[in-house]
């Protein structure tokens, strides 16, 4: 089987195949240039993603942190470090409204605002009566997924609704401390 394939011909097809690698590297690296700067990226999405889809997922993650922390409908604290910027405010106002829906009053709200990171926000909501904490991270790639369900929805309520019903791992991770 190998003694079909001369010195020569291995040579020459390895040879092929070495000059092709860069031009397949390229071509293979074109789409991720932009997305190996965060920034870049991350304003990309930003401008993609609906304000009322932001405060959709906001109050989602406002609920199911209450839930945890504070499932008598307890006063919470909110606690918000913002590595997006106001162009995701939507986002966290959604979160302080889910928190107010599910425990009856406003939070006691703080927002830090800090460079750009691996995410978009953390969100550390704590109940004043019992110091339970839960620990929200909020992954930049949420804005892609956003972006996505958005732009397949053929109506604002149903991506709103496919947003609800799609599984949270897409949009955030959760960590209770207590």
């Amino acid at each position: 089987m190998f003694n079909d394939v001369t010195r020569r011909t291995f040579l020459q097809s390895s040879a092929a195949l070495a000059v092709s690698l860069p031009s397949l590297g390229a071509v293979i690296a074109a789409p991720l240039v932009g997305a190996s700067d965060p920034a870049t990226s991350l304003n990309s999405t930003k401008r993609n993603v609906d304000a009322d889809l932001l405060h959709a997922l906001g109050e989602r993650i406002g609920r199911a942190a209450a839930e945890q922390v504070a499932p008598n409908g307890e006063a919470v604290s909110l606690m918000y470090f913002d590595y997006a910027g106001p162009s995701i405010a939507a986002l966290k106002a959604g979160i302080v409204t889910g928190l107010t829906q599910q425990c009856g009053e406003a939070p006691t709200c703080n927002e830090i605002s800090l460079p750009y990171g691996d995410r978009v926000g953390v969100a550390l909501v704590r109940n004043l009566a019992t110091a339970e904490e839960i620990r929200i991270e909020i992954d930049a790639t949420m804005l892609s997924h956003l972006a996505m369900i958005e732009e397949l929805a053929p109506s604002a309520g149903i991506a709103k609704t496919s947003l609800l019903q799609a599984d949270a791992s897409y949009f955030y991770r959760a960590t209770e401390r207590v």
